[in-house]
């Protein structure tokens, strides 16, 4: 089945993109890391939900490979190539084309200068007059497809169930960790109001804009003589009550006031290494230690958090 998905909303009610949190860099990373958003909301999937619908709607690999031809045709517009589309059957195959669509899309965009980026877009058709905002437009383009597989699976049967938890400990910094309780945390597109990290090469995306972690792994964690608390890992919430191995991509969150919704587990880095006693920041590892990792969310509906409040997956 053919979608026709139209990248070029500046703010989707479906998936809650606005054009205004982005800029170039972040959508660059993002249509980058378009294989394993699509990919972590596949994880631990039946494959033969791959093609299954219902009635008329798309199924999952409809959403894929609408994405695959967005960045596609996309890419063609911009660089004026005329690459031919991949059609595949199988889900990694079809994660294999996304692959090449994202890095080949990607490694061609980050290249562009100023003067290119200010161009105007060689296709009136689209509405919009610069090369700059379709790059916006493109990180639209996987956050929307990846919150459409999350939306099936759950349609077909596949739904989340990690049970109700409870807000522990909303936390924020200037910059850096440990981050630190707050009273309430004020949450917009970009993430809780006031928060900031010290780097942005691989933090504080859109689709970043919320970390999220499990009270009873930090417990854990502190219970084998590690010096961890809440928010040390950089977490903005800290979670009690779900079942944590059961967290995935595309799957949307109810925090409070807050409707987020999971796109990838955070990559632990060497900053994190202060709160283990031999310095293994790695035991924070999705890929290694499944069930151990930080979560991050993109924010659909902002709003407030504050400890006490209850969460559940929808």
């Amino acid at each position: 089945m053919q979608i026709r998905l139209n990248p070029f909303v500046d703010d989707c009610p479906e998936c809650g993109f606005d054009i205004r949190v982005w800029d170039v860099p972040d959508a660059i990373r993002t249509i980058r890391y378009a294989r394993d958003l699509v990919a972590l909301a596949c994880e631990s999937m039946d494959p033969a939900l791959l093609d299954a619908q219902i009635g008329d709607l798309p199924s999952i690999a409809d959403h894929v490979e609408s994405l695959t031809d967005v960045l596609r045709s996309t890419r063609n517009m911009i660089m004026r190539t005329n690459e031919d589309d991949r059609h595949d059957s199988s889900l990694q195959s079809i994660l294999d084309t996304v692959h090449h669509e994202a890095t080949a899309t990607g490694n061609a965009l980050r290249n562009l200068t100023s003067a290119e980026l200010d161009a105007a877009l060689p296709d009136a058709d689209t509405g919009h007059e610069t090369v700059e905002l379709a790059i916006r437009h493109l990180a639209h383009a996987v956050l929307h497809q990846q919150a459409a597989i999350g939306r099936t699976r759950r349609s077909l049967g596949d739904a989340l169930t990690i049970g109700v938890g409870e807000v522990i400990q909303v936390s924020g910094s200037g910059g850096g960790l440990p981050k630190t309780p707050l009273l309430t945390a004020r949450v917009d597109k970009s993430g809780v109001v006031g928060d900031r990290q010290a780097s942005r090469r691989h933090h504080g995306a859109p689709f970043q804009a919320l970390c999220l972690f499990s009270a009873e792994v930090i417990e854990d964690f502190a219970a084998q003589g590690h010096p961890i608390t809440y928010g040390s890992a950089g977490e903005n919430v800290t979670i009690r009550g779900l079942k944590w191995a059961g967290m995935r991509a595309g799957a949307e969150l109810q925090i409070g006031d807050v409707l987020c919704r999971l796109t990838a587990p955070a990559v632990p880095c060497s900053q994190n290494a202060p709160w283990f006693t031999d310095g293994d920041f790695t035991r924070l590892s999705h890929d290694k230690h499944p069930g151990h990792s930080r979560w991050y969310a993109s924010v659909i509906t902002g709003g407030a958090i504050n400890p006490g409040d209850p969460v559940h997956g929808l």
